[in-house]
């Protein structure tokens, strides 16, 4: 719930996180004590990634601004004129078809040091294409909310040549390797982070990337 003009966080519902991987659901947020004025607020609805594994204890939630989706209400409610709760819709959760190309962060080694080697486990569905290119950059944050601004710093990369995934394997697992010259340079800074996408095969950046799926993780922990 946010202010409509000066993008003020005013309170919110509680966030949830479904047991299991899930691609839709239906929630119903509930929020005590609005003390707002009817004319300024907003919602805003967004969804963060969940990445590793809760059976492994290596489970992690992706911090805002990192989200995979986000919406707001269209229109502004008359919130004055309300009397009681709207009705609460129980929870639920499906999945469909996997029929995406889609990137899953799987590990993340526990502490980046600068000038020491470090790496980080990617997983990679490929549906819809025969082959691409799976980037993985070490880059630096400068946004506005710290991360995924328009001048963020790219440090180094490693490239993997992703196939097609085919019978019962639904991801393959690629491991980028950075070296101690290449954590070195995130020393001066203190908002380092990885990008991940794959692109088509041979695509090579211009004015931008074809994009075929991207994932962010900002939940790097940098040590001395």
């Amino acid at each position: 719930l946010l202010d409509m003009n000066e993008k003020v966080y005013l309170g919110g519902g509680e966030g949830l996180t479904p047991e299991g991987e899930t691609q839709c659901g239906v929630h119903t947020f509930l929020v005590n004590g609005l003390n707002a004025d009817s004319d300024d607020i907003m919602w805003k609805y967004f969804i963060t990634p969940v990445f590793g594994s809760e059976e492994e204890g290596d489970e992690w939630t992706e911090p805002f601004p990192n989200m995979i989706a986000e919406t707001g209400i269209e229109f502004q409610p008359e919130y004055n004129g309300l009397v009681g709760d709207c009705e609460v819709v129980e929870d639920e959760f499906w999945n469909l078809e996997p029929d995406q190309d889609s990137i899953e962060f799987n590990q993340i080694s526990e502490c980046l040091v600068p000038g020491m080697p470090w790496e980080v486990s990617v997983d990679v569905h490929l549906e819809n294409h025969e082959t691409a290119d799976l980037h993985v950059n070490l880059q630096i944050g400068t946004g506005a909310d710290v991360y995924l601004g328009d001048n963020d710093i790219y440090l180094n990369g490693k490239v993997f040549e992703v196939e097609q995934n085919g019978g019962n394997m639904y991801w393959r697992r690629f491991v980028a390797r950075f070296s101690a010259v290449d954590t070195m340079q995130v020393e001066d800074y203190e908002t380092p982070y990885i990008s991940a996408f794959m692109v088509p095969s041979g695509d090579v950046y211009e004015e931008g990337w074809d994009i075929i799926d991207q994932e962010f993780t900002l939940n790097i922990q940098k040590c001395q």
